[in-house]
């Protein structure tokens, strides 16, 4: 299991945080009677201060089941109640689901725009690299069809075992 949880802490850190639970346990009913097994959404509460906005996330994957999901789901609020209840945000990914739990928006962002693409250059002319003890004009291309005996003619060999059948290297063009 991995945890993730952001360093602020709530304005209330001593208080269980009930609208994370209660955003996050909907969240977790609405998604394992799902075929996708997947909800997010986010909540306003009203409090005396102004109105506060939180969003959630859960998610399992497609090779267990609803109530399967929901066991998984529920395991990783366990560990939210006892770990992250005094953060303003959390992570949780279990082996076969995740939960996430933020004072901001986090699927609503656009993505971010691409790079623009670097201008147009020209391609250098290919340059053949030269044979050992050979001419750059003696070096071979591309020809893995050629015989060894076309290897001698054009005297490509540069290594003793060239000299097989009467071929030594360099010697016949």
């Amino acid at each position: 299991m991995s945890l993730m949880y952001n360093t602020q802490n709530t304005t209330s850190p001593e208080l269980t945080n009930l609208y994370a639970l209660g955003l996050l346990y909907d969240l977790i009913d609405r998604a394992k009677v799902t075929d996708m097994l997947f909800k997010s959404d986010s909540q306003t509460v009203k409090l005396s201060d102004g109105s506060k906005i939180s969003y959630g996330l859960v998610q399992c994957t497609r090779d267990i089941d609803g109530p399967s999901c929901g066991q998984c789901l529920s395991y990783l609020m366990g560990t939210a109640e006892t770990c992250c209840q005094a953060k303003i945000g959390w992570r949780i990914l279990g082996p076969s689901c995740f939960l996430r739990y933020e004072n901001y928006s986090f699927t609503d962002q656009s993505p971010a725009k691409p790079l623009p693409l670097p201008p147009a250059q020209s391609m250098p002319a290919a340059t053949l690299p030269p044979t050992v003890n050979g001419p750059p004009s003696a070096a071979l291309v591309h020809a893995p069809f050629q015989s060894k005996e076309r290897y001698c003619k054009m005297g490509l060999f540069s290594s003793t075992t060239s000299t097989e059948k009467g071929c030594s290297p360099f010697s016949a063009k």
